[in-house]
């Protein structure tokens, strides 16, 4: 797609202070293992630990013009991802590992608050 990949860096580094829109690949064992777009970086890759994705596990960002319509944006991620699948015939590995863990982080707090109640 053209897009221009920086040089990987490890998840969870406190420098990534990306402040445009752009698109991320994480990578773990020179596999891609999950793809993702953001209208805004700042920040949104900071909290990711290796937890999440695998100790080991880099971040590699391509920006993208952030006055790009949403729609157009998914579009290219769809995409992606449709190249991804047209590779390797799957998903990447923690595509939607994020959804798994917010739906235990809330099971568990549900289960805290019935046994404390």
């Amino acid at each position: 797609m053209g897009l221009d990949w920086c040089e990987p860096f490890p998840v969870g580094e406190e420098w990534f202070r990306f402040g445009e829109a752009g698109f991320f690949k994480v990578i773990l064992d020179g596999e891609v293992t999950h793809i993702s777009q953001r209208r805004y970086l700042s920040g949104t890759l900071v909290p990711c630990t290796p937890d999440g994705y695998g100790e080991g596990a880099m971040i590699s960002v391509a920006l993208r013009d952030p006055k790009m319509p949403a729609y157009q944006a998914e579009e290219m991620l769809s995409d992606l991802m449709g190249g991804y699948y047209a590779e390797k015939r799957s998903v990447p590995e923690t595509q939607f590992r994020t959804m798994s863990y917010q739906k235990i982080r809330q099971q568990t707090f549900a289960e805290e608050y019935v046994c404390q109640g």
